[in-house]
């Protein structure tokens, strides 16, 4: 088994030369070893063969010089292998480099321990191919980091998903650009957790839009903090 020094003493001409049977011999402490610029030397078909048992043991500065290009090798399963403090590492523009298809791997600890810089840099593409079951690992103070492109880019069964501990991470940024279309996936308990400032901040337009189905999750006091109430059926 090499030893750091070892590890340290190859050429990046020679890392970029393993066969992926190779880089399947080394263990995450082996390329844990690794210096920034050897890492930045691995090719992609090396990175697509890594498990997730093996990036567990690249270092912070190893992701942090992790090229776009590189990330977008990595196999969803070994993306499910990273540590918080990995992902988090990771700089804006390769988290944007994540595709649709990577991002299927992440696990709710992953996105539970993801920082503000990480969920900002996703992209709206990326973001909303998110899970239901990914997106119920993300708090409330998560949840109000999201800018106004990516709440956009929520689908309704996506806002569906939300409970009412989320829905109160809504900023009335976000929900003042809510469409009538997103307003169809709010459950009626969702939107009974609205506190008053959020529901002031729905447009006319989406308030006029929601169904009596939905204003069953509203309290009378809560009713009176919309600009306009839709008339309610009698039952």
């Amino acid at each position: 088994m090499p030893n750091q020094t070892a590890m340290e003493g190859l050429t990046t001409t020679q890392i970029a030369g393993f066969s992926t049977t190779q880089m399947a011999g080394f263990t995450q402490t082996e390329l844990g070893y690794l210096t920034t610029t050897q890492f930045q030397a691995i090719t992609t078909t090396q990175i697509s063969s890594l498990s997730s048992t093996q990036i567990k043991g690249l270092t912070t500065a190893e992701f942090d010089a992790l090229t776009t290009t590189q990330m977008s090798a990595f196999t969803s399963t070994a993306l499910g292998g990273l540590l918080s403090t990995q992902i988090n590492a990771l700089t804006t523009a390769t988290i944007a480099a994540i595709t649709t298809a990577q991002v299927g791997g992440l696990v709710g600890t992953q996105l539970a321990g993801a920082t503000s810089t990480f969920l900002n840099a996703l992209t709206t593409t990326t973001l909303s191919t998110l899970t239901t079951t990914q997106l119920d690992s993300l708090t409330s103070a998560q949840l109000t980091t999201l800018n106004s492109t990516q709440f956009g880019a929520l689908t309704t069964v996506q806002l569906g998903g939300f409970n009412a501990t989320q829905v109160k991470g809504f900023s009335t940024t976000d929900l003042g650009i809510l469409t009538t279309v997103q307003l169809t996936g709010l459950t009626s308990t969702a939107i009974g957790a609205l506190a008053s400032t959020q529901l002031q901040a729905l447009t006319t337009s989406v308030i006029a839009a929601i169904a009596t189905t939905q204003l069953d999750g509203l309290a009378s006091t809560q009713l009176g903090q919309l600009t306009t109430t839709p008339p309610r059926s009698s039952r």
